[in-house]
């Protein structure tokens, strides 16, 4: 399978010719291991040129690139016509920013600039609209406010936490008065003491489970430990009623298929996780598709309207 930034029949083929799409195409950071691993520098950079890409990002090799396309140019294999159309893309995009009367960037506005009021409403938008529920046996999703127990148990993939107090702050003030008693459980990396924490869940009535699956570099996968998968399987061997929020990597629930209830947040930016825990509760109808299949069972297109 080939890179989506390295794929002809995905940028010229859909991207271009089947979406009209005139704008700057920029490549995915070309030192992810799923193209450093199976594709020389040459390659990339060719395959890049050919796909109909505009600006390589972070190619593991500026000058053998470089060389790599100019002597393709001038052994005829790619056309001086292919080069100059990316160019002037390029051109035009620098003179629509201006950047032909001033190069430089006031570093006190950027805040302002790329955080305005209005762009913060329209990701708010984005995301409230974006995210799915997959899959809800007994309609669990929207939590009742029925005075039961909730085990947040918040997991990471590795050592870096994301915005796990984002959520944790946000679902206490949203969920003030939902439940009787609410315990917090937040690891990260392997875990250590499942035993421990399978004799806790036996007081509560529901497990809420935020996953923070982030890619970590060189690795080539975002998926979690397998004694977090393991413990998310065994919770609900012992008859648990389940919901987990993946905050990142849609395809978790492969590991776990067996829950009650899954929401694709398909990231931990703040306004992801106010829309989950919004239609978590019901603030918001859910009106989310997933745009790739997980598998079989949940194909590209499924998403619960509730």
């Amino acid at each position: 399978m080939i890179p989506a930034s390295l794929s002809n029949k995905i940028v010229d083929g859909i991207l271009l010719k089947q979406l009209g799409y005139e704008g700057l195409i920029v490549t995915d950071a070309l030192n992810m291991a799923g193209i450093t691993k199976h594709f020389s520098v040459k390659e990339v950079a060719l395959m890049c040129v050919n796909a109909g890409i505009d600006l390589i990002l972070m190619p593991q090799g500026e000058e053998a690139s470089i060389s790599a396309i100019e002597q393709s140019v001038k052994n005829g294999e790619i056309s001086e016509e292919r080069i100059n159309y990316s160019v002037k893309k390029i051109l035009d995009a620098k003179d629509w920013l201006g950047l032909n009367q001033n190069k430089l960037v006031d570093l006190n506005k950027v805040s302002e600039t790329v955080n305005s009021l209005e762009e913060q409403n329209l990701s708010q938008l984005i995301a409230d609209q974006s995210v799915t529920l997959v899959k809800n046996i007994d309609n669990l999703v929207p939590l009742k406010n029925n005075n039961k127990n909730l085990l947040i148990l918040s997991l990471n993939n590795g050592n870096d936490r994301g915005n796990t107090d984002y959520f944790l702050q946000k679902f206490g003030e949203k969920s003030d008065g939902y439940f009787s008693q609410t315990k917090i459980i937040d690891k990260t990396g392997d875990i250590t003491d499942a035993e421990q924490i399978l004799s806790l869940s036996e007081s509560y009535d529901y497990i809420l489970v935020p996953i923070y699956a982030k890619v970590k570099i060189k690795t080539g996968t975002v998926g979690l430990p397998q004694s977090q998968i393991n413990l998310i399987n065994d919770l609900k061997t012992k008859g648990k009623k389940i919901i987990v929020i993946a905050f990142g990597n849609p395809y978790l629930l492969q590991g776990f298929e067996e829950i009650d209830s899954y929401i694709c947040a398909y990231g931990d930016g703040e306004t992801s996780i106010l829309a989950a825990i919004k239609g978590l509760i019901g603030e918001i109808k859910f009106m989310g598709k997933l745009p790739v299949s997980i598998n079989d069972n949940f194909k590209y297109g499924t998403g619960i309207n509730n």
